[in-house]
């Protein structure tokens, strides 16, 4: 969403909002950041097209709730509260620390990593995920999409 966000903000571009909808306040979300349309397809392909009828039921309730009259007037609404200048925030010292004795070789850190841009974990031919100390942020998505309880760990770095 921060990306939709920076588009926006940087271009006046139109956008639509892709990846990971599944309510309608997902699209909420991403037209307050500046998207004009909020695709969905695997919450379409779960629940089947009645989801739609329900995505529109409460999109038309939060915009009735919060007086407006027209989607369009939410579009970017939330821009000017975005912080985009990084070096700003606070920065968390956390690091991913991985167990590899309960790991089962799944793959779901490395791929989460990578997809997110921060490549930070190794997967070698062993199958087991090894940190990249450098390059992890600390995002602590590696840790969110693990199936296995407690094998991923944030520790704070002193």
């Amino acid at each position: 969403m921060r990306v939709i966000a920076e588009i926006k903000r940087h271009t006046g571009m139109p956008i639509s909002g892709i990846g990971g909808a599944w309510t309608w306040r997902d699209a909420v979300e991403f037209m307050l950041l500046g998207a004009e349309t909020v695709q969905y397809c695997t919450a379409v392909m779960f629940e089947g097209f009645k989801i739609i009828n329900h995505l529109k039921k409460g999109l038309a309730s939060y915009l009735e709730r919060k007086g407006f009259t027209s989607v369009r007037e939410i579009i970017g609404k939330s821009l000017p509260y975005i912080v985009s200048d990084y070096d700003k925030l606070p920065k968390r010292k956390v690091k991913s620390r991985i167990d590899l004795g309960k790991c089962i070789k799944c793959g779901a850190c490395y791929t989460a990593c990578n997809d997110g841009g921060h490549m930070a974990i190794l997967f070698g031919d062993d199958r087991l995920p090894r940190v990249i100390e450098e390059k992890c942020v600390g995002c602590a998505l590696c840790q969110q999409v693990c199936p296995v309880e407690d094998c991923i760990r944030m520790e704070v770095i002193e």
